[in-house]
């Protein structure tokens, strides 16, 4: 106990809970990324489509890691639980376009353009996927007249 109330004069309780959360993190998000590949394999069936989607997430997390870098952001816990987020919104959009080009492929289409054609139309819906949201939470600020009315909020409280 004494050990305890030592550490916590010296360095303080915040360092240590960044400590153990840190430590938490280094073993979520291993399995975190498993679990994926995992889901990947048990979607698809096949090895090489599965590994072809999941190639995709380095290159979200290292856009991730760059996008904190160029903000000025330092890596936090917060900015690890985003950037598990941001490899499953990878990985979504990966299975939405071999979704789309095994369609094309299992119609006849030859691989090199059903390749392309399908890359260009889940393209639009791997944009709206990832805007959507940004816009939900934007259009209010936009036009404030059309922010819904909840009669429980606009009520002064007592």
């Amino acid at each position: 106990m004494l050990g305890f109330l030592f550490r916590s004069c010296t360095r303080g309780s915040v360092v240590f809970g960044l400590e153990r959360a840190q430590k938490r993190l280094s073993l979520v998000v291993p399995i975190a990324l498993a679990i994926i590949f995992g889901m990947l394999l048990w979607t698809f069936q096949d090895f090489r489509v599965a590994l072809g989607v999941f190639a995709i997430v380095p290159f979200a997390l290292t856009g991730g890691i760059v996008g904190l870098l160029a903000r000025g952001l330092s890596f936090s816990i917060p900015a690890a639980v985003g950037l598990i987020a941001l490899a499953g919104v990878a990985v979504l959009n990966g299975v939405v376009v071999a979704n789309e080009v095994r369609a094309k492929v299992a119609s006849g289409w030859p691989l090199e353009h059903a390749v392309g054609d399908g890359a260009v139309y889940a393209c639009a819906q791997c944009l709206l996927r990832v805007r959507w949201p940004r816009w939900g939470s934007c259009r209010w600020h936009w036009r404030p007249a059309l922010a819904p009315r909840c009669s429980a909020l606009s009520q002064p409280w007592s």
